[in-house]
């Protein structure tokens, strides 16, 4: 959450939070992949837009009537993966097997109704290579400075 909302909002989830918070900050969540979702993914069907559309809908129906955090954890999770799962090609439905369904490539390849693919341009290329370039700079330093610090 720190990495997504910043430093004030891990910290009140860390430190005071309610029930409340936690229903805020998680809806704020799922409200951030829709739109990062929506604002991103440029080819799509409509039917997969809708598909995360309610997901999002109805995590968000989840975490609002939770009445515990175990409860709110659990929808969040369900609907991650829910999320997860659909950004892939489509949620399984292995209900109906009797048995723990084997991790195999025949039970786990999605790509029945859609297939995902991920392209880069040079332009995002290029500023993937300067970010790193600037971690990388920024962990030598923080090396160099704890080296001269002992």
């Amino acid at each position: 959450m720190e990495q997504l909302f910043g430093k004030r909002v891990y910290l009140r989830l860390k430190e005071t939070a309610s029930l409340k918070d936690w229903k805020d900050s998680t809806i704020r969540l799922l409200n951030a992949i829709l739109l990062a979702s929506e604002s991103s993914i440029g080819v799509a069907d409509d039917g997969w837009r809708n598909e995360i559309t309610d997901a999002v809908k109805l995590g968000v129906k989840l975490i609002s009537s939770a009445d515990h955090i175990s409860d709110l954890f659990s929808s969040l999770a369900a609907t991650l993966t829910r999320i997860a799962f659909v950004q892939i090609g489509c949620m399984p439905n292995h209900r109906s097997q009797q048995r723990t369904v084997p991790l195999t490539r025949e039970w786990w390849t999605l790509s029945h109704f859609r297939s995902v693919q991920y392209v880069q341009s040079e332009a995002q290329k290029a500023a993937l290579v300067q970010v790193r370039e600037k971690r990388e700079a920024a962990r030598l330093k923080r090396q160099e400075n704890e080296t001269q610090s002992n």
